[in-house]
């Protein structure tokens, strides 16, 4: 792989938003396409791509518990129970469990 000096110039700059924060979904998203379709590294894309992953779905759990809780409150157990269906085809079973036990 190659890639020059604006793709060198590019990660540094994805790389240095990294340490400023290590959860920025967007550098790690470009920095995996970076690796895997310019620099032909599809391992170390992968792991920002999983790490990108990892996050979102902690985002997605913490949004998805705070709509349920909005739900039930605004409409009760058919609202809360609707919320939870919907959850339900967003995560895995798993993930869905974590949701109903884990605090806000």
């Amino acid at each position: 792989g190659g890639g020059g000096r604006e793709v060198d110039d590019a990660a540094e700059a994805f790389r240095r938003a990294l340490i400023l924060d290590p959860e920025y979904v967007p550098a790690l998203l470009e920095l995996g396409w970076m690796y895997f379709s310019v620099l032909d590294d599809p391992q170390q894309g992968k792991e920002h791509f999983d790490r990108a992953i990892g996050i979102v779905k902690r985002q997605a759990i913490e949004a998805l518990r705070g709509s349920i809780q909005c739900a039930e409150q605004i409409g009760g157990a058919d609202a809360h129970a609707e919320a939870v269906r919907r959850a339900s085809s967003l995560i895995g079973e798993s993930d869905l469990e974590d949701l109903a036990t884990s605090g806000s």
